[in-house]
């Protein structure tokens, strides 16, 4: 990552949204934004308590 913010958001977690404005489960993109977005959150944690 090297304090990149990943396109996480703009590739899975559009499929989600469009999934959600058709009643559509998908649940393995979900379960993919969920992730990244917390191994972003840790990533900059553990970068701001090194500063």
């Amino acid at each position: 990552m090297r304090g990149n913010k990943t396109e996480i958001d703009a590739i899975n977690g559009a499929i989600v949204e469009q999934a959600k404005l058709y009643g559509v489960s998908v649940p393995y993109n979900s379960l993919i934004v969920d992730l990244m977005h917390a191994i972003e959150g840790a990533y900059i944690f553990n970068q701001q308590e090194r500063t």
